[in-house]
């Protein structure tokens, strides 16, 4: 939703199809999270380029996948690499979450969700980098 597109995965039926144009965004939401999302075309230089060129800083970025992911890994790896060195002082706290061994699956999500609301209410977490690779 940074300024970009945004993937809709519900059919509304209004021949807008699956991708819609959403602007930025961000003096609405601190927190963003992606969990088992969809291929991007983006790098993580163009994607941290976007938030460091933001307004309003973003607090908490949360991107999770499967590391079996056969959809989403590749391009994963490719949008995260450099995205917080792109992002600079535009954000406060990244985490990089792969699940070991889970594919492009519900699983990952529900995950995904349930720790990313936990961060999002826990509002005391340092400015950092957490990279994991979690057995789920």
């Amino acid at each position: 939703v940074l300024g970009g597109y945004r993937f809709v995965s519900v059919n509304y039926g209004n021949g807008l199809g699956q991708t819609v144009l959403a602007t930025g965004l961000q003096d609405l939401f601190a927190h963003v999270g992606a969990f088992s999302n969809a291929p991007t075309s983006s790098t993580g230089s163009v994607l941290g380029a976007g938030i460091a060129a933001a307004e309003h800083k973003l607090d908490l970025l949360y991107i999770t996948c499967g590391d079996a992911d056969h959809i989403s890994l590749q391009t994963y790896r490719a949008s995260v690499n450099g995205l917080a060195d792109a992002a600079g002082e535009n954000l406060n706290a990244l985490y990089l979450i792969e699940l070991k061994g889970e594919d492009h699956t519900f699983a990952v999500w529900t995950h995904g969700l349930y720790n990313f609301v936990r961060l999002c209410f826990k509002g005391n977490y340092q400015p950092q980098i957490t990279a994991l690779a979690l057995d789920k």
